[in-house]
């Protein structure tokens, strides 16, 4: 029961969630009036751009699950998610975590925020990470303890959540910008 809800309950969420916000878009309600339509636009981009992210490295992934490991009844040999062209003799595409991604992607949610030069916003964008952190590293667990995938899978998969976002709000930054620059005074 615990597994239902921590592994497919939760990824359905993620999906009205993400359904939810891609609403948010165009017509905001609560704090998302806060934000410009084009930082909204960076939220639903980073979260997509994450998400196609883990799941491309996912398909190249030669990496198996540990539970498709030699030692607990698998074919698999342990070989390095960094050995990359490298296989370990199981069926692969299990890394980086595909569950937890399902929240790490959100964490394109949290920039605009803190971009802000109110602290209320700010506040907002450190609640929202807060709750993707704690949530993410609840999912990568839970997958860990069913033998889907080592911690590490869900390190580096919030580390390319994280990376994602950040390219993609320093390229919004930098578009927000040269629209300002092109308004006349």
């Amino acid at each position: 029961m615990a597994g239902s809800i921590l592994h497919t309950r939760t990824k359905q969420l993620a999906i009205v969630i993400y359904l939810g916000l891609l609403v948010m878009v165009w017509w905001p309600k609560g704090v998302f009036r806060q934000l410009t339509r084009l930082q909204r636009i960076e939220i639903m981009l980073g979260i997509t751009l994450s998400l196609i992210t883990i799941s491309t490295l996912k398909q190249f992934s030669l990496t198996s699950c540990p539970w498709e490991l030699k030692d607990f009844g698998g074919a698999a040999v342990y070989v390095s998610h960094w050995s990359w062209g490298l296989g370990d003799g199981g069926v692969g595409h299990c890394f980086p975590g595909g569950h937890a991604s399902s929240d790490l992607a959100f964490f394109a949610l949290t920039l605009p925020w803190f971009g802000s030069g109110l602290t209320a916003q700010r506040r907002t964008g450190q609640r929202i990470l807060i709750a993707v952190l704690l949530l993410g590293c609840i999912l990568g667990l839970t997958q860990t303890l069913r033998g889907a995938h080592y911690p590490s899978h869900t390190f580096w998969t919030g580390f390319i959540c994280w990376s994602v976002a950040l390219v993609n709000h320093w390229l919004f930054g930098w578009l927000a910008h040269r629209q300002q620059k092109r308004q006349p005074a």
